[in-house]
């Protein structure tokens, strides 16, 4: 806010300082808690809170969001939360790029033309030897 910048350090950066991170975007956008989420991965793609922390910020967007939210736009002018906005838009539009399924190459899955693939080969059956665990067999007993 104010044109400031934040560090948020941990030693992993995956679950605790992603959460904190989140939370902030929270406050400061119109993003819910998933879409925050996806724009903190768009910047950090292994950001992945644990369960409990995940429903703890469930639990904040329910219980205390609109109220901070409030509190803040009190506080600080309107267009430093603008500006949030529209970074956190980018960072969303780069994290559903980063998981969109990759489209084939059409060059990759042109068809062969047909005459030039060998037909496929009929099954064959297998044929099994018996097993040595399974114990001699009423074929190789002798008679009495």
């Amino acid at each position: 806010m104010e044109g400031g910048n934040v560090l948020i350090h941990c030693l992993a950066g995956v679950s605790r300082s992603v959460t904190i991170a989140v939370a902030y975007v929270m406050s400061v956008t119109s993003l819910n808690w998933r879409e925050a989420l996806k724009a903190v991965r768009g910047a950090r793609s292994i950001a992945n809170p644990n369960f409990g922390f995940q429903k703890q910020l469930s639990e904040y967007e329910c219980k205390k969001l609109h109220e901070e939210r409030k509190r803040l736009r009190l506080k600080f002018p309107r267009e430093s939360f603008c500006e949030d906005e529209q970074e956190c838009r980018k960072l969303l539009v780069a994290y559903h790029n980063s998981v969109r399924p990759l489209e084939p190459s059409p060059s990759i899955c042109r068809r062969a033309p047909q005459g030039l693939t060998p037909p496929p080969s009929p099954r064959r059956r297998r044929h099994r030897s018996p097993s040595p665990s399974a114990g001699p067999s009423t074929s190789y007993a002798r008679p009495p």
